[in-house]
């Protein structure tokens, strides 16, 4: 009986601390933080990210900074494949994938609500992209051409929307201030990420 007690009890404790950092955890993330950045995809060589937890409590910066220049005064050219190349063929599956209605659609409701969660304040961004085709990308623009007409409207916000007819690439250049809560973002991003239909979608591209 004495070991059994002992068992019960420890796995009681064991269930009030688990809880109980758990709750801690969630806290802590409930705190919003600020967000102020500079950066670019997929060229993220000159990115710079700072960032303000707890109303300034916390402190952090990201620098991205570019290859060192080897002794000839050149700077070293990234092994493999350029990030240029990369963007280009993640930007092709990625449009290939969109084609798919209901992928579209969950990825336009995950879009509007990381839109409405994110407090924007002085943000300056623009997008070009292109699938390669210039039909393909005629039809994409059916799509944004409303989107990028309705941003222009949004306050303390400058969103440019560039279509590209030549090439498939994805480039993203923005700036400005953001508040968002870390635990209301993990919430959407897992509910994108634990999606069927997204899964689906990228499933029928790479097969």
């Amino acid at each position: 009986p004495f070991g059994r007690q002992l068992i019960a009890g420890t796995s009681s404790d064991f269930a009030i601390v688990t809880i109980a950092v758990f709750a801690v955890f969630a806290l802590l993330l409930a705190v919003p933080v600020d967000i102020e950045f500079d950066a670019a995809w997929p060229d993220t060589g000159a990115n710079t990210v700072i960032g303000r937890w707890g109303f300034g409590a916390l402190r952090f910066r990201l620098d991205n900074t570019k290859d060192e220049p080897d002794a000839s005064g050149q700077e070293r050219a990234p092994a493999g494949r350029s990030r240029a190349a990369e963007g280009r063929d993640g930007a092709a599956r990625f449009f290939a994938a969109l084609r798919k209605r209901p992928f579209r659609r969950r990825l336009l409701r995950f879009a509007r609500s990381l839109w409405r969660a994110v407090h924007k304040r002085d943000v300056d961004v623009s997008i070009r992209a292109g699938t390669g085709d210039p039909a393909e990308t005629g039809w994409l623009w059916s799509i944004l051409g409303p989107l990028s007409a309705w941003l222009q409207t949004v306050p303390d916000c400058r969103i440019a929307l560039e279509p590209d007819f030549v090439e498939a690439t994805a480039e993203v250049r923005g700036r400005g201030r953001v508040t968002v809560f870390p635990l209301q973002i993990l919430f959407l991003v897992g509910g994108l990420l634990v999606s069927p239909t997204i899964w689906r979608g990228v499933a029928r591209r790479n097969a």
